[in-house]
């Protein structure tokens, strides 16, 4: 069900943005079938089936990860390089700006050893998830590699017997498969499972799996290995890296919805930011235990920025726009986080700073932080507009994406952020005033409350709260040079 929910949810999606909804009487239209990404849907019976194409597809899929195992399974019988024979945490799904800065990974093992995600902090070796590596590992306790359970394959200390058992098992695994979609070929969507599920058995057996850690990057399919508590005996823990998972309410409707892919969610243990979405996880109902630990940014807090001046200090989050044609074929019905909003987002701010400077007399700084850097699916116009603004003496002063959070929102009189982006509860976390900013003056506010966190819909509203919590924080602090 999980699968067909990840294969099936945006090619629906996107379709029913495309009728003509008031004109029809129903959709899906009763007596036709729907073919959603491969999954067919037949409103009439209720039945789902996969297409020839994605059936094809999924073995194929089936077959480079096979045979990756096989040549993992086959390489660990050669003499091995590494002595490290202790169980292994896998972890998944941290970006690989989170894993390396300034050219090595020591940020990221510092906060794996020193912060509040105890299935990392106790873990003594690490294969970590790596598609893209930018930087140099600081211990040997921590590998990165694209494939982390194919390099656990080829590293175990698992003896003659038990690597033969397991190449057996593997080489038998594609007629279980066969077998399985025989009986249903919907099991087909399962196949890239089926190609790790006996040689992750044998590890979990002779013990060399101590943990598995994924994040929210893998909410839409947890694989069959890691389903089952009753057949493991490691632990999956789902690490929530961000709490911006909720979708929009609108004022003109009031509508809550949720995304369905979350109700599938299986782990054992799970990690947020907050209570309140804890909360909102356990509504939902996702099992396990569920810890809330504050902020999770991969990396430890640090001293705040100096400031050696009397400016006011603003920090802006913003999320980057992708293309248009990019949110249409994801099925984004509504893109919030379009272009055009997140332009005016910008020039409501500057609109602001310049309110600011001729109220207080005093120069306001804008310094603006990208989650993380661009790619192909951002839109160019919103990149160009950005990187105008932050010549010198534009308007905006980019801070690089790899900044520390807390040290930059440390050194701010407040921040203003869209909705309903997580930083805004790093700065509650730290006392920091943050304004959720809406310029369209569309949206409902259905973020969770927080000390130190408003919502403003409009730069009328915006400006008045962060007038007020300019003067407020230079009341408490005796600066009346702010408060005049």
């Amino acid at each position: 069900m999980q699968r067909v929910v990840e294969v099936a949810l945006w090619p629906f999606v996107g379709m029913y943005s495309k009728q003509d909804i008031a004109s029809a009487k129903y959709f899906p239209a009763p007596d036709k079938s729907l073919d959603c990404g491969g999954i067919i849907l037949h409103p009439v019976d209720g039945k789902v089936s996969i297409s020839p194409r994605l059936f094809a597809a999924s073995f194929i899929e089936f077959t480079l990860h096979w045979l990756y195992v096989l040549g993992a399974i086959l390489s660990g019988i050669l003499p091995h390089r590494s002595s490290d024979v202790r169980p292994a945490t896998l972890v998944f799904g941290v970006g690989a700006e989170s894993l390396f800065n300034e050219g090595n990974d020591s940020r990221f093992v510092n906060y794996c050893r020193a912060g509040p995600i105890e299935p990392l902090a106790r873990a003594r070796r690490l294969i970590v998830q790596c598609s893209a590596r930018s930087g140099e590992a600081s211990t040997k306790e921590f590998m990165y590699v694209r494939f982390p359970l194919a390099a656990l394959i080829h590293e175990a200390r698992l003896g003659a017997a038990k690597r033969l058992s397991m190449l057996v098992c593997h080489l038998a695994s594609p007629f279980v498969l066969l077998l399985a979609v025989i009986r249903s070929p919907l099991l087909m969507l399962l196949a890239r499972d089926i190609a790790y599920s006996n040689a992750v058995e044998i590890l979990d057996r002779a013990r060399m799996i101590d943990t598995v850690v994924i994040t929210n990057s893998a909410f839409s399919a947890q694989p069959l290995w890691m389903r089952g508590t009753a057949m493991r005996h490691f632990v999956v823990h789902m690490v929530w890296y961000s709490q911006n998972t909720i979708p929009f309410v609108y004022a003109r409707d009031g509508v809550v919805s949720d995304v369905p892919n979350y109700r599938h969610i299986r782990v054992d243990q799970t990690w947020v930011w907050t209570s309140g979405y804890k909360a909102y996880l356990e509504k939902l109902g996702l099992a396990g235990t569920i810890h809330v630990v504050g902020p999770i940014l991969w990396y430890l807090p640090e001293k705040p920025q100096l400031r050696a001046d009397g400016d006011l200090r603003i920090a802006v989050f913003d999320v980057t726009p992708v293309q248009d044609e990019v949110a249409q074929r994801i099925g984004l019905i509504s893109n919030y986080y379009c272009a055009t909003n997140m332009i005016r987002f910008i020039e409501e701010i500057l609109y602001i700073r310049d309110e600011l400077e001729s109220h207080t007399g005093r120069r306001v700084r804008l310094l603006f932080k990208h989650k993380r850097g661009y790619n192909d699916l951002h839109d160019l116009r919103y990149i160009d507009l950005i990187k105008r603004l932050s010549d010198p003496g534009a308007g905006l002063e980019l801070v690089p994406f790899q900044t520390n959070m807390y040290s930059l929102l440390s050194s701010c009189d407040l921040s203003i952020i869209v909705p309903y982006s997580s930083p805004a509860y790093v700065a509650s976390h730290l006392g920091v005033h943050a304004v959720f900013f809406d310029p369209t003056i569309e949206l409902a506010p259905s973020f969770e409350r927080a000390p130190n966190i408003d919502f403003a819909s409009g730069r009328d509203e915006l400006l008045r709260l962060v007038t007020d919590a300019i003067g407020a924080k230079a009341a408490a602090v005796g600066d009346p040079a702010i408060r005049s």
